[in-house]
């Protein structure tokens, strides 16, 4: 019985671990090894961290030997949201397109629900906030040290004093907005 207690202790933490991770890096990561320098990794990291936490809390539940869903007012929207999404991506004239266009929507709601299932103590809301926090501020610092002349990344395109990790400036303002809330 302490073993699965131990189990499952270890997989929601390597869980919690991940999820700050996700938090903390998803303002910050671009690359120039795809099309879209911006948009394109964060979504395929957004995937990626996704099915792994979903693997992760799919063994948790396993080794407890019972499933545990936390409930919030956000859950029945949410859910006939993401129904609603993959219903019209597969009944689309184009579907593979929005299919593609659609996952990233899909698993930003799994995310939502595994950080609701996972955040349950002070400890673990307090790491994930302070990963989202810090992702949040790096990000902003990184779009406004440019205008003092002061170049963080090595990159040329870096230089530019409109260049933001999330792609534009209106993307930078949207989410600065959105995290305004939390901080």
């Amino acid at each position: 019985m302490e073993n699965k207690n131990e189990v499952s202790a270890y997989l929601e933490n390597i869980s919690i671990l991940l999820l700050g991770v996700m938090l903390f890096a998803l303002p910050l990561l671009f690359t120039t090894l795809t099309t879209d320098p911006f948009t394109l990794p964060k979504q395929i990291f957004l995937i990626a961290g996704g099915l792994i936490l979903l693997l992760l809390s799919g063994a948790r539940m396993i080794s407890e030997g019972r499933v545990r869903v936390s409930r919030t007012p956000f859950d029945i929207p949410l859910a006939l949201f993401g129904g609603v999404l993959v219903i019209s991506a597969f009944l689309s004239i184009n579907r593979w397109d929005s299919i593609i266009a659609t996952m990233p929507v899909v698993f930003a709601i799994i995310v939502f629900f595994l950080l609701t299932n996972l955040a349950k103590n002070r400890s673990s809301m307090t790491f994930i906030l302070t990963a989202f926090i810090t992702g949040v501020s790096l990000s902003s610092l990184i779009a406004i040290l440019p205008y003092a002349q002061i170049y963080v990344l090595p990159v040329a395109f870096t230089k530019d004093p409109n260049f933001t990790t999330l792609g534009t400036i209106l993307d930078q303002a949207m989410y600065l907005t959105l995290a305004l809330p939390v901080v």
